[in-house]
């Protein structure tokens, strides 16, 4: 996307994709780690934080990679002083199978960026960080944080989120997510059989159709309607994402070319 304004927006410094889960060795995890290294080394006087998302990258191609990665990263952003922030707008609230994605490694980022399920479906998104980050801030100058769409913490949203994640307090998500995780394993394994699909993989909630070419949109879209799911797409990828909150009777159905 920054490539629409050139010389307007800050650049950034990319890293190498880590390597996909499915394949990952303790070689290509550690010659991902060498890599990341390097990288900081090299850009470490221009950099200010590394950002991510965990875990699962949803806009490059749903991509899961090993949770190892993460502990590389934090290990990277504490050598150089960098903040470390996990994008788990579309990770968080059990969707990879734990709470946050984070906790598969152990990580604690200095920043958070949550949405999505925080509102129930209805738009509201968070900051979360550490206090050493919220001091920083709030000692500022300003004193807080000048930056916010007009209608942030509107009182609907956040009484729809504080439902919403009642209902995840309540506990049953993880077994929500177990169950749609078996349902989306064995429902999606006969798409393999089909001569468009290229991978079929799932991680928690999330299942993944990855095809040779790329996903039309609008067919997809319609045949996902049409078995009562709901899709996304990313490149040559279509993702069913159920609910994590899903009732108890799920479709098991086979998809179909």
């Amino acid at each position: 996307m920054h490539t629409a304004f050139p010389g307007l927006l800050a650049g950034n410094v990319f890293a190498p994709r880590p390597p996909a889960a499915a394949a990952a060795t303790s070689e290509t995890v550690q010659a991902g780690a060498a890599s990341l290294a390097d990288i900081a080394d090299a850009h470490s006087r221009e950099l200010a934080a590394m950002i991510v998302e965990p875990i699962l990258q949803g806009a490059g191609g749903m991509h899961a990679y090993p949770a190892e990665c993460l502990t590389v990263l934090r290990q990277v952003a504490d050598r150089h002083g960098l903040l470390l922030i996990f994008d788990e707008i579309a990770t968080g609230f059990g969707r990879t199978g734990e709470l946050f994605a984070a906790e598969h490694a152990g990580v604690v980022p200095d920043i958070m960026c949550v949405s999505k399920p925080t509102g129930g479906y209805l738009t509201l998104a968070a900051m979360l960080c550490t206090r050493e980050i919220s001091a920083t801030v709030s000692n500022g100058r300003a004193g807080a944080l000048l930056h916010g769409p007009t209608f942030m913490g509107n009182p609907p949203a956040c009484a729809v989120a504080n439902a919403s994640l009642g209902i995840i307090d309540g506990g049953r998500w993880r077994a929500d997510v177990a169950q749609i995780g078996a349902c989306l394993v064995s429902g999606l394994a006969p798409a393999l059989d089909l001569g468009a699909v290229r991978d079929v993989r799932t991680i928690g909630a999330v299942g993944v159709i990855e095809l040779h070419d790329a996903v039309d949109v609008t067919a997809v879209t319609t045949a996902a309607i049409r078995h009562g799911s709901g899709s996304g797409r990313s490149g040559t990828s279509s993702t069913p994402c159920p609910r994590t909150s899903a009732p108890r009777r799920m479709s098991t159905r086979s998809p179909r070319a």
